[in-house]
């Protein structure tokens, strides 16, 4: 497929994966995406969408194949998918890696989803510290994703990082 002019998006969370995909593929033919789902793995080979957050963001990279990323983009909206066509996707990669590990670490540490933290008083606290806040809770860009911020932020959101996940009951500690 990618022979024939196709391209590789890929969706996953990191910053890395657009820049390995090109040295192996070449930069024409890979663009970058990035995923807004509030998802949780319920068991084992079932995903749940668990909030009303679902967007894509993707791009070319500078000298990329902005012709390919137009056509994804027309094909998405066609379908009905939430998608923006960004004009700086590794600055929108790198939002998204600064979100999720300010994120990921409040969660980790309380062992709660951001929900949790957020409705408990004591650990509210946490989240509403101005670094994590800055990092976590706030858009650069006014208006781009104002629903995944209301979606992720608001009291009782089943949002977290992974590590959270382990039964709470667990004989390993918080820390």
């Amino acid at each position: 497929l990618v022979s024939s002019g196709g391209v590789v998006i890929p969706f996953q969370n990191g910053v890395d994966a657009p820049d390995i995909l090109m040295r192996v593929l070449g930069p024409e033919r890979v663009l970058g995406g990035v995923a807004y789902i509030a998802a949780t793995i319920r068991e084992m080979g079932v995903i749940a969408h668990t909030g009303t957050m679902a967007r894509l963001v993707m791009g070319a990279f500078p000298g990329g194949n902005l012709q390919a990323a137009g056509a994804f983009r027309d094909a998405c909206m066609a379908a009905g998918v939430n998608v923006e066509l960004s004009g700086d996707i590794q600055r929108a990669l790198w939002e998204k890696f600064c979100f999720l590990a300010a994120m990921s670490g409040c969660t980790a540490m309380a062992r709660q989803p951001i929900g949790g933290i957020r409705a408990d008083p004591d650990l509210r606290r946490l989240s509403d510290h101005r670094p994590v806040r800055l990092a976590s809770c706030r858009v650069p860009r006014r208006g781009r994703a104002t629903s995944s911020r209301a979606d992720l932020c608001r009291d009782r959101s089943p949002v977290s990082g992974s590590a959270p996940r382990r039964p709470a009951r667990s004989r390993w500690p918080a820390g």
